[in-house]
């Protein structure tokens, strides 16, 4: 697979992940994800023939991966419950360091 068919598809797995995030899966289309993605319609299909629900567990997959990757950031040693709850929860909510989003965008964890 050349990069520019990987870079659409990881695309369309990040708008998927975030708009399921905000609006839910049923609350979600297709065609959004497509235009949030700024990839064509048809590729989601190409990508998922199975449609959204194939979309949802690959998001499912993807993200699972990703919050595995976030206990070891918040929750290492030497750090108590309390404050990696506290870090977790802040780092979610968003913005230019969330940590969610430099491991989904960078592949690596925030310096």
């Amino acid at each position: 697979m050349t990069s520019a068919p990987k870079a659409t598809k990881d695309r369309i797995v990040l708008a998927g992940a975030e708009l399921f995030r905000r609006q839910g899966y049923k609350g979600t289309g297709i065609k959004q994800i497509a235009a949030e993605a700024a990839a064509p319609f048809g590729s989601v299909y190409h990508f998922f023939p199975g449609g959204k629900r194939q979309l949802g567990e690959e998001v499912i997959r993807t993200s699972g991966a990703l919050y595995g990757r976030l206990i070891g950031l918040f929750f290492g040693p030497g750090i108590d419950p309390a404050t990696g709850v506290e870090r977790f929860f802040c780092g979610a909510v968003g913005g230019p360091q969330d940590p969610l989003r430099e491991i989904a965008v960078h592949g690596k964890s925030p310096a």
